[in-house]
């Protein structure tokens, strides 16, 4: 979905080799990707934010098989990326200049909000949560950005051209550049290393199962 006033899922029909129409639905506002897709849980629901200053300003929540709309909420920001935590029930956004919000899953209600001490204008968004100890990534075109939901700061490391962030277990991350390196960040000491160098690589990156890959 591309920033326009109707949202549509298609599938391929595997005998005749086409695209068919399952569904569409048009909608009152236009949409806007939370990062670079639509947010997608498991085969059952999509989310997605408005894109539209004019109006009413709402995250919302879609059905993947009928196109029916969940749950929506009202939100007053643009949506630069979002995540789900490990348990798959909080939805986290990251705001459109320095705010990251936390949401219920499953009917899009508030459950925090955080503004002292987050990243401005990052445009991608992963957690943490070892021993209860909560942190997100974030980053912009220049900095890896470490945030603390207790102590509301965080740490800043040099990093050139993000193109997507990647967890592997609560401690270790990768990071995927636009120029093709692929490093590695440590929680455990904040330790950010290079392990890989590949060829260019755009900002659409995917996780299928646990096997990250970029297009280029």
């Amino acid at each position: 979905l591309k920033a326009i006033n109707r949202a549509v899922f298609f599938a391929r029909r595997q005998k005749e080799r086409r695209m068919k129409i399952l569904w569409q639905s048009r909608l009152q506002n236009r949409l806007r990707d939370i990062g670079e897709n639509v947010l997608i849980k498991g085969d059952r629901a999509f989310y997605t934010g408005d894109n539209d200053e004019q109006k009413q300003m709402k995250l919302r929540k879609f059905s993947l098989e009928s196109g029916e709309q969940l749950a929506c909420a009202l939100f007053r920001d643009f949506t630069r990326a979002a995540t789900f935590d490990d348990d798959g029930r909080t939805l986290v956004v990251l705001g459109f200049i320095d705010t990251i919000y936390k949401f219920n899953a499953a009917d899009l209600a508030l459950i925090s909000k955080h503004k002292k001490g987050v990243l401005k204008y990052g445009n991608f968004i992963a957690l943490s949560s070892k021993d209860g100890d909560k942190k997100a990534i974030t980053a912009t075109d220049d900095t890896l950005f470490i945030y603390d939901f207790k102590t509301q700061a965080g740490t800043r490391k040099r990093l050139k051209d993000c193109a997507a962030i990647f967890k592997q277990d609560e401690l270790n991350f990768l990071i995927f550049t636009r120029s093709g390196q692929i490093y590695r960040l440590n929680l455990s000491g904040c330790e950010l290393k290079i392990i890989a160098k590949a060829c260019p690589m755009s900002k659409q990156v995917r996780r299928e199962a646990d096997t990250a890959s970029a297009r280029v």
